[in-house]
């Protein structure tokens, strides 16, 4: 009994000493993984104050981490730092070692993303931002209605302007081939006095010509006559030879006879010569008409060609216009009705019933007004074969006469007789251009009727309003442009190179961090229209993106909000009464010397260009964007009585412009500026760039580099080695009280976590944390 006794109890013994030492084991880790994380809280605790007061970020900073984490482990080891050396120790560990690992860099995106949300859902003044969003919704349908309109309206205009061109060039190829008929020889050899070329050109005409048939019939009739005489001469004279026997030449009679048969053949030969000579003339003649004919059929021919392909471009045109008509109500933004029904809590509610009313009229059926019927192309089409036919008609009758002066000189030959034919032919193709002359040259009637169909009569008001567009144009240019000018100020520019030093150097260790595919940098720079047409159009697309910005907050996430409220609360803007000595003076020197980046950053944010002034166009040219937008829209409605959809929009682009110069003349004096005529509010030049900062999305990586590079500049430190978080490691140890041997056995089993060694425990904790 006392063996079985020993055996049992010592098997008792046993076990219960290794289960103490288990115990105290997991008490150690306990308590280790405890004392770690308050030294990893503590070494959080000690922050950058700077950052923290200055932008609400959190970051290490002051006292030495790996100093205090280790202090914290020291002081919470256990009962082994109890003065009283007689106490009992149950828990007696000694740290064998510290580490202290920095983690999540306040540089990197996803964690000062994080740090500003977390500030901004607390701290943002929300409701401010969403009574100004309230300001925008009244406007939402009207302004989708006039983007859409001037959108579609400039497109219908650029195709307008170019379909009538293309008519116009058709009607002058008409009318340089009607100058082709008036000049050409044709007409002078038919004794038809017009254009500059008369018949000396070709060295007679056909009524000269029907001169000399005539005269050439005499002449062969006188021809055959001496021909008789000269047979009745010849036979007289061999007649008296035979009853003379051997005349001799000094018979009288004789000698009378030769010389007169002479005579006749000489007069005989000369006659000839001139037939012949008229016949070679006449030859050349035919071929020098012959000749012109085809020429003027081939030239005529090319230029109605012309004018037809000219006609066919106008035509296609007018297709494209019907198709714009038809998608451009399909092409409206969505954003807009999303915006325009929502309702923002806590923001005073505007109303523009006013305004709604105004602009409920349908513009599509004004500006089928530009467009032309099917039918009028093709009767033009029609018009422009029918001067080629009656062209062809006198041409032809001009062969007719080639043929019927030909068959008079055949029977001259023949009968020796003239009967006249070629005069009536000269009279019949006279006859033949007189339709021709009457609607193509003078007076031209079939091309002035087609003029009068060309226009349509608003060219000329069309142009005294572009010239009042010009003027106006050249003023808001001079505001838009004129700091472009402006002498670089070399220290400001010192300084945003190392900005954009910077902003670089962090994009490349984000980059990094996110192993990113790399895209190209395009910066948004506003408007930079060549004209005021081109700025209406951008300003309309400005305003879809706005719109777009404002329906993904008040739908969607509201980072976006919270990014633009961080900037615009934390970093310094140019403020808009800087600008009012420029607008007045037109000199941009004042400009430049307040052009430090310090006093932009919200710009630099918003567009990131390295140029002290740059920022600031691309700001001031989006603000001058929407409230041409805005403007335009109430010009569209004030315009609406013209009628006409291009004297509409001309003339509300002139309202606009007007209007817009004011607003930026506002923002200059006061720093705000009325958000329209049919909405009672302002805002001020600070509550665009919040909402650019809506419209551009805020929360890209380029522009959170931006960000970061801001405050980096201000501070004069790096983000991306400011720890937003640490890692804490302790190696903590204990002695065994029991049997190490089978601790060590356990060890071997994976039961424990850390190691046996020389009579102690060791366990590694890592514990990590951040703000």
């Amino acid at each position: 009994m006392t063996i079985f006794a020993v055996v049992v109890l010592s098997s008792l013994l046993l076990f219960f000493a290794v289960l103490i030492d288990y115990a105290r084991i997991a008490a150690m880790e306990s308590m280790t993984e405890n004392a770690a994380r308050s030294a990893v809280r503590s070494v959080l605790s000690a922050y950058d104050e700077g950052l923290y007061e200055g932008y609400g970020l959190f970051g290490r900073g002051g006292t030495e981490g790996g100093e205090i984490f280790a202090g914290v482990m020291e002081g919470n080891r256990g009962t082994d730092a109890i003065s009283d050396k007689n106490a009992f120790r149950i828990l007696s560990t000694r740290v064998e070692s510290t580490e202290l690992l920095p983690s999540s860099m306040l540089g990197e995106h996803a964690v000062f993303a994080r740090e500003v949300l977390e500030e901004e859902k607390y701290k943002a003044p929300v409701d401010l931002t969403l009574e100004v969003i309230s300001k925008f919704v009244p406007l939402a349908s009207s302004l989708k209605s006039s983007t859409n309109e001037v959108r579609t309206l400039e497109q219908l205009r650029k195709l307008y302007e170019e379909r009538e061109a293309l008519l116009e060039q058709a009607l002058k190829e008409q009318r340089l081939a009607a100058e082709l008929s008036s000049d050409s020889l044709l007409l002078a050899a038919v004794g038809i006095k017009e254009g500059s070329r008369s018949a000396a050109d070709l060295e007679a005409g056909f009524p000269e010509y029907a001169k000399l048939a005539a005269r050439l019939s005499e002449v062969s009739a006188a021809l055959l006559e001496l021909s008789d005489q000269l047979h009745a001469e010849e036979a007289i004279s061999q007649a008296k030879q035979a009853d003379d026997g051997e005349a001799t030449d000094e018979n009288s009679d004789m000698a009378s006879i030769k010389h007169k048969i002479q005579e006749l053949q000489l007069q005989s030969q000369a006659i000839s010569a001139e037939m012949a000579a008229f016949e070679h003339e006449l030859l050349l003649f035919s071929q020098k008409v012959r000749e012109e004919i085809n020429q003027l059929e081939q030239s005529h021919n090319e230029r109605l060609a012309e004018a037809n392909r000219k006609l066919e471009g106008a035509e296609q045109l007018n297709s494209q216009m019907k198709r714009v008509l038809e998608q451009s109500e399909q092409a409206a933004a969505a954003s807009y009705d999303s915006v325009n029904r929502q309702e923002v809590p806590g923001a005073q509610r505007f109303e523009a019933s006013e305004l709604d009313e105004a602009s409920a009229k349908d513009w599509t059926e004004e500006g089928k007004r530009l467009l032309r019927e099917t039918s009028w192309f093709q009767a033009y089409s029609n018009e422009i074969n029918g001067q080629g036919t009656e062209l062809s008609s006198f041409t032809n009758r001009m062969e007719k006469l080639l043929l019927a002066m030909n068959a008079s000189l055949s029977k001259i030959r023949r009968e020796r007789s003239y009967d006249g034919s070629i005069r009536s032919n000269i009279d019949e193709a006279k006859s033949s251009y007189g339709p021709y002359k009457m609607n193509y040259v003078n007076p031209a009637s079939a091309l002035q009727k087609r003029e009068a169909l060309l226009e349509d009569g608003i060219k000329d008001k069309l142009e005294e309003q572009e010239a009042q567009t010009r003027s106006l144009w050249k003023t808001a240019g001079k505001m838009l442009n004129g700091l472009s000018f402006a002498e670089d100020n070399d220290e400001y520019q010192a300084l945003f190179h190392e900005v954009e030093k910077r902003y670089e150097q962090n994009l490349s260790f984000n980059r990094q961090i996110a192993v990113a595919d790399e895209q190209a940098r395009v910066e948004e720079s506003g408007i930079s229209p060549d004209n005021a047409h081109e700025a209406a159009e951008q300003s309309s697309s400005l305003t879809d993106s706005l719109f777009s910005g404002l329906s993904g907050m008040l739908e969607h996430s509201r980072n976006a909000l919270y990014f633009g409220e961080y900037s615009a609360s934390r970093f310094s803007y140019f403020e808009p009464q800087r600008m009012r000595s420029f607008y007045e003076s037109g000199d941009p020197g004042e400009i430049a010397q307040a052009a430090s980046f310090y006093n932009q950053e919200v710009e630099y944010v918003l567009y990131g260009f390295d140029h002290p002034l740059g920022n600031i166009m691309a700001a001031y040219s989006e603000l001058f964007g929407v409230r041409l937008a805005i403007r335009t829209m109430e010009g569209l409605i004030e315009s609406r009585s013209l009628g006409h959809p291009l004297l509409v929009l001309s003339a509300a682009l002139i309202y606009g412009l007007e209007k817009t110069i004011e607003d930026m003349l506002s923002f200059a004096e006061k720093g705000e500026a009325p958000v329209s005529k049919y909405v009672k509010a302002n805002l001020s030049y600070a509550d665009y760039l919040r909402l650019f900062m809506l419209m551009h999305g805020g929360a890209d990586s380029k522009r959170l580099s931006r960000m970061i590079a801001v405050i980096e500049q201000e501070n004069q430190v790096t983000l991306s080695t400011v720890p937003a978080g640490v890692t804490g490691q302790a190696a903590v140890s204990i002695k065994l009280w029991f049997l190490p041997g089978i601790m060590k056995q356990l060890e071997r089993f994976d039961l424990l976590k850390g190691k046996v060694t020389g009579g102690r425990y060791e366990a590694t904790t890592t514990i990590g944390s951040s703000y």
